[in-house]
């Protein structure tokens, strides 16, 4: 599921939850699936967001990698021949 699909099923649950809360009669059975709901879809949130973050970060790392490799020597100014 991407985070933008998360985005909008948190912003649907949260709805629910309000909802279901404004009433003066609420569902106890409704309320508390809408607020697991959303627990585990911020939780799933979290970690996709940390994911990305991880994954983006090693992808640089790879560009990076790539344009100045280990194994090539620079040469300095005051290196004689």
């Amino acid at each position: 599921m991407s985070i933008t699909q998360r985005y909008l099923l948190i912003n649907t649950a949260q709805s629910k939850l309000s909802i279901e809360l404004s009433r003066s009669d609420y569902r106890l059975r409704l309320l508390i699936g809408h607020a697991n709901l959303l627990d585990s879809l911020m939780t799933g949130l979290a970690e996709a967001e940390q994911m990305q973050w991880f994954n983006r970060s090693v992808s640089g790392a790879r560009e990076a990698e790539e344009r100045y490799p280990r194994g090539r020597r620079c040469i300095n100014e005051y290196e004689v021949d």
